[in-house]
């Protein structure tokens, strides 16, 4: 069964449309990704700032990284003597 004149055009519509919802969404999901790497980049330049004026890691950051230290070792971040 052919198409009518008004099926063709209600598809040619939706191709349309679901083109430009992927082309403005392409262009948001790139501005997302700018965004997010400027964040990072300016906590990593906030974090080395504090790091050469020598006031350390913020104590957020401080326990984050203790405590992805210690799932590595298996302990609590803390250095454990060797035994032998």
């Amino acid at each position: 069964m052919p198409l009518t004149a008004k099926q063709t055009r209600y598809i040619l519509v939706g191709a349309a449309l679901l083109l430009v919802a992927v082309v403005i969404l392409s262009i948001l999901w790139e501005a997302l990704k700018t965004i997010v790497g400027v964040a990072i980049g300016l906590f990593f330049l906030y974090l080395g700032v504090r790091l050469i004026l020598g006031k350390g890691l913020p104590g957020s950051v401080s326990k984050v990284v203790k405590k992805a230290a210690g799932s590595i070792g298996g302990g609590e971040g803390e250095d454990k003597p060797k035994e032998e």
